[in-house]
Order: C-alpha cells, then sequence, then structure tokens
C-alpha cells in the first residue's frame, strides 16, 4: 500500500516515492508501533469492532476484507459483499486505487412541496424523510499492471 502524504486536487500528480509503503494487511488492521523503551519492534493491531460506524474503515473492510484476515480479524464473513472484494486483484498484477472524492459525481435527492400531504395526514403536512448525517464519495480504479514496468 502506497498512502499519500496529501489529498490531491483535480490535475495533479504525485511520485510514488513521496508516498509511506506499507503492508495492506497493517493498513487495514491499524497496526502501529507500540512506545515501549525496552522492546522497538513491538506492534499492535486494532481490533475490529462490529459497532464501528466509520464509513471510510467499514468499506474498506467490505472491500478488501481477504486482505486484513477475513474472518478472523473480523469474526464476520464477507459472502454477501464478495461480488465487490477486491483483495483477489492485488495477486493478479493489478493496481487497485480507492479513494475517496470530495463531490458525487451523482445525487439524489428529495423534494417534497409543503402541501403535499400524505393520505389520513394532517393538510399542509409533508413527509419526513430520514436525515443522511454523512456521506462517503469513494471511487475504486483498477489498473493493469505490466511485469519489469518501471512506470
Amino acid at each position: 500500500v502506497y498512502l499519500m502524504p496529501s489529498d490531491l486536487g483535480p490535475g495533479d500528480s504525485i511520485a510514488v516515492a513521496e508516498c509511506m509503503v506499507r503492508t495492506a494487511k497493517a493498513v487495514l488492521n491499524r497496526r502501529e508501533v507500540v512506545n515501549d523503551r525496552e522492546r522497538k519492534d513491538l506492534t499492535t493491531s486494532t481490533p475490529w469492532s462490529s459497532l464501528d460506524v466509520s464509513l471510510p474503515r467499514v468499506v474498506s473492510m467490505v472491500l478488501f476484507h481477504s486482505l486484513a484476515g477475513g474472518k478472523k480479524y473480523t469474526g464476520l464473513g464477507n459472502d454477501y459483499y464478495a461480488r465487490i472484494e477486491m483483495s483477489d486483484l492485488v495477486h493478479l498484477n493489478r493496481i487497485v486505487v480507492v479513494g475517496e472524492i470530495e463531490k458525487s459525481p451523482s445525487n439524489l435527492e428529495f423534494s417534497v412541496a409543503e402541501n403535499a400531504g400524505l393520505a389520513g395526514a394532517p393538510a399542509g403536512s409533508a413527509p419526513e424523510y430520514p436525515q443522511q448525517d454523512s456521506q462517503l464519495n469513494m471511487v475504486r480504479i483498477v489498473l493493469p499492471l505490466r511485469a519489469g514496468s518501471a512506470r
């Protein structure tokens, strides 16, 4: 995994040499070095929590469940989302780019007139739609990688 040091804007580029290199499992399991004066090589992973509601964390786990350690790490199967699992692509000479974008390429919004009441509802009332507290727009790009390619 190549972790970018900053966000990219439209038309920006970044050299791979500027990125921090880590293993996919270390990133997905949030493996960090433990501050221990006696053992400099000691690391720990953040356990998976089924109560985690961080959308980027959940999406990363759905997309790369196998690379994270699968059921051993999460305690959960990924059968329902197997069609979007991307772990196997990294073993097939593919570059998998995953990122967040600020604006959604499309957006669906409901607009209800104030006097458009529901049957049986008081006149002038409008149906209430649940508010979406957060929105996450992620992109996945899969590119072929040629063996021996320097680019």
